[in-house]
């Protein structure tokens, strides 16, 4: 990978990564500089929040910055248990790369694409290494979820207590069942329920 400088849509001459291919990618650190650059070297850009979410059972980081008044999202996966800076630190990792891709929809160190060299070098990492993303689990079902009512009614587990239960045995909560799990639950639950009969 050989270093390039160039010049960005916002004047700013960055230092660029050439990742293959042609396509030059500036870090996450010069981006930032570059907003900062753009105003006076004044805080370029404010931070309105950074926090994690779940998609399914994937988890994301994302951060809303604004830039002149305006408001821009970026969001990069969580790569619990990766390599590199994935292994030691993947939440602070997730983190830079949101902070990037807002940053690179606000306009600065965009080159070639949004993506950041770091972005794009973790990208032919995992594609190196065989690396499948999971599709997002598909959320539990109206008959599931009244299936795990009623059993759990039956089963005296209402309230704070069967959201125990759920947290215990199925390390889930009500709002991030899927169909896999919901499946695994009304398991669970008639178990109880024919325990509790015998």
């Amino acid at each position: 990978m050989k270093s390039d400088k160039v010049v960005t849509k916002t004047g700013y001459q960055a230092d660029a990564l050439d990742m293959r291919g042609g396509a030059k990618y500036v870090t996450v650190a010069q981006r930032s500089q570059e907003a900062h650059h753009a105003f006076g070297f004044e805080p370029g850009y404010t931070m309105i929040s950074s926090k994690p979410m779940m998609i399914g059972d994937g988890h994301y980081w994302q951060v809303v910055i604004k830039v002149n008044g305006r408001r821009f999202i970026g969001t990069a996966s969580i790569n619990f248990g990766g390599r590199g800076a994935d292994q030691t630190n993947p939440v602070e990792n997730a983190e830079t790369s949101a902070l990037g891709r807002a940053l690179g929809f606000a306009g600065f160190g965009s080159i070639d694409s949004i993506a950041s060299a770091e972005e794009i070098a973790e990208a032919k990492r995992r594609q190196a290494s065989g690396y499948q993303s999971k599709p997002p689990a598909e959320p539990a079902d109206q008959f599931q979820l009244e299936a795990i009512q009623r059993l759990a009614g039956q089963a005296n587990l209402v309230g704070a207590g069967f959201a125990a239960w759920l947290r215990e045995h199925h390390n889930t909560s009500w709002s991030r069942l899927t169909a896999e799990t919901a499946n695994k639950v009304i398991v669970g639950l008639q178990e109880l329920v024919n325990g509790a009969a015998a």
